[in-house]
């Protein structure tokens, strides 16, 4: 998959659907020589393998040169020292485990890291991503991407594969525009990346969210109380509904599709009395209907990158409130 994703950037063949993918008419094609790879925003499970297949595909089924961009866009901006050439002895086996770890650390690798060096695996094995990521708007100031572009120049890369979620990818797309060539590969834990029905990360945290809500049912079971819990994923609630469909054992999910208050009552009311314990979840963005017409959500702000803001357990505590003032009364 990532072989023809990488040959797509070359030779386009993505069908009639996906016409916005075409380079805009009057802009020529070139054949490509090198490819430049950077992650952006949070890290995930599964970067590390993610950017090993790219440099073997690259590498391997094209003979291209790759490029390893490190921190993200800011690598892009600043690229002293911040830009090196990745082969496959750098993804593969010991010796890449301790580039990776150095790159990520420099001299101050963590003790548990240590016994790594001595396994014959490869980059896969390490979470989070050894190019390191960050925070950067690749286009703040300068729309059309002129930095961007003198440094893929000069450093000798035709076109840049990003990994990151919602945000990175709305960059990815400003500098498309701009006339860069790339691909995006979604990588976000909440799966919010549009168009894409997979996103590096996604099945890791539900596997996790999984986990800790049956950990929760535990004590809500000796306890005879509901828990209400927050579950991440910005303005959609898809890791909500996945975490509460596999485990099968959430009481109900609420998420920015607007349901009734009073939802939240008969799902208690309804399990009444044959428990007193019970598990809901609620997104980030979760959004409630007041008397069926206006719409009430938890206050928010937003920072520099369109992204909520909001301290862990926020949200589950307004929706507490809620449920204060419409007394439904249940411990919670």
């Amino acid at each position: 998959l990532v072989g023809r994703r990488l040959g797509q950037l070359a030779e386009p063949d993505l069908g009639q659907a996906a016409e916005s993918f075409h380079p805009p008419r009057g802009r020529t094609r070139k054949s490509l020589g090198s490819i430049g790879i950077l992650t952006s925003g949070g890290d995930g499970p599964a970067e590390n393998a993610a950017i090993e297949a790219l440099v073997r595909g690259a590498t391997q089924l094209h003979g291209w040169r790759v490029f390893g961009i490190l921190d993200g866009y800011r690598g892009l901006l600043e690229p002293e020292g911040r830009i090196r050439e990745l082969k496959i002895s750098d993804v593969q086996g010991h010796a890449a485990i301790a580039g990776a770890l150095r790159l990520l650390y420099g001299g101050h690798i963590p003790v548990p890291l240590e016994n790594i060096y001595g396994n014959e695996t490869d980059i896969s094995r390490i979470g989070g991503t050894i190019l390191r990521s960050g925070r950067t708007n690749p286009v703040y100031g300068d729309p059309e991407a002129t930095a961007v572009k003198r440094t893929l120049r000069e450093q000798g890369i035709d076109a840049l594969v990003v990994l990151g979620g919602n945000g990175s990818m709305r960059a990815a797309a400003e500098l498309h525009k701009a006339g860069v060539p790339l691909i995006g590969v979604p990588q976000s834990i909440d799966g919010d990346v549009w168009g894409s029905e997979h996103s590096i990360g996604f099945p890791s945290a539900v596997a996790k969210g999984v986990s800790e809500v049956h950990h929760y049912l535990t004590t809500a079971h000796s306890c005879s109380r509901w828990f209400l819990v927050e579950v991440m994923g910005q303005r959609y609630g898809l890791l909500t509904l996945a975490i509460a469909g596999r485990s099968r054992v959430v009481d109900a999910a609420f998420t920015e599709v607007p349901r009734h208050i009073e939802d939240l009552q008969r799902v208690i009311e309804s399990r009444r009395p044959g428990r007193q314990h019970g598990l809901i979840l609620v997104s980030e963005g979760v959004k409630f209907l007041n008397g069926g017409v206006s719409l009430i959500e938890p206050p928010r702000g937003t920072d520099g990158h369109g992204r909520l803001i909001n301290e862990p357990g926020d949200v589950a505590h307004w929706v507490r409130g809620v449920m204060a003032e419409r007394r439904i009364e249940t411990q919670t």
